[in-house]
């Protein structure tokens, strides 16, 4: 955060700079049972959301244009799922998941283009439940398929109509 203020407080030093990118995450949005888009009030904040949320603030109040790219889950070489890692998955629980690739696409258009500032989710148009995908990808790749939690739990599904 201090970097943030230390960048605002000298951009006039660096009149060179017209544009910044910043990629946030998904994860400001609650678990809160529902779709979650950029226009969405988020009022259940945790700490680390909170830290997110201020920091796109403050780039967002620079001046100069500024895009948020807020990410979901990233997969690709290197960022694969670990299903023994999951805990328990609950019946509804959704994934939000986006590919490095996809991410790289995005970011080049926006730099190639002219995009207003502003934030924007990246995350795949698909959101199985956790369970089928945590299941599906372990089954295909010989791992021990992860534990169904029988409780509703909380859930989000990130979209990305902007």
């Amino acid at each position: 955060m201090e970097c943030v203020r230390w960048y605002k407080l000298n951009y006039q030093h660096s009149p060179h700079l017209n544009e910044f990118f910043f990629t946030s995450s998904t994860s400001v949005y609650p678990d809160s049972n529902q779709h979650w888009d950029e226009d969405g009030i988020i009022e259940q904040v945790t700490e680390r959301s909170k830290i997110l949320l201020d920091v796109e603030q403050l780039f967002l109040e620079m001046p100069l244009k500024s895009t948020i790219f807020r990410l979901a889950g990233l997969m690709g070489p290197g960022r694969m799922p670990n299903p023994s890692k999951v805990k328990d998955i609950g019946l509804q629980s959704k994934i939000n998941l986006v590919h490095r690739d996809d991410v790289i696409s995005i970011m080049t258009r926006f730099i190639k283009s002219d995009y207003p500032s502003g934030i924007y989710n990246i995350c795949s148009d698909e959101h199985p439940s956790k369970n089928e995908f945590y299941t599906t990808y372990a089954k295909k790749n010989q791992l021990a398929i992860p534990k169904l939690n029988l409780k509703n739990d909380n859930w989000k599904i990130i979209l990305n109509n902007k």
